[in-house]
């Protein structure tokens, strides 16, 4: 995260490299992953190099994320009804009712 903001972004990737699957670039593994913090920080590193159109696409893939998220939320409706776990759906619907 530090690397980051400190603008070393081929660091930070390579250090990253470390905690992700072997033989897929670290990037595509925390964008598969929903690591948003990394593509915020990215995408503020991007933007501070005036690297506009590289930003732009990190703040869309973590956009993409948030839709992804919505709708698990509404596939797990049916999928909660269908197999009567009748609890984890009411907490689910008590989490949201706080959101």
């Amino acid at each position: 995260k530090y690397m980051l903001r400190a603008g070393m972004l081929d660091k930070a990737e390579e250090t990253c490299a470390f905690f992700t699957r072997e033989g897929q670039p670290a990037v595509e593994n925390l964008n598969e992953m929903q690591c948003m913090w990394f593509l915020t920080e990215s995408a503020r590193t991007y933007y501070s190099s005036k690297n506009w159109s590289k930003a732009l696409q990190k703040c869309h893939e973590v956009e993409k994320h948030f839709v992804d998220i919505v709708e698990d939320q509404f596939d797990f409706h049916p999928y909660s009804m269908r197999k009567m776990t009748l609890r984890a759906y009411i907490g689910l619907l008590r989490l949201e009712d706080s959101i």
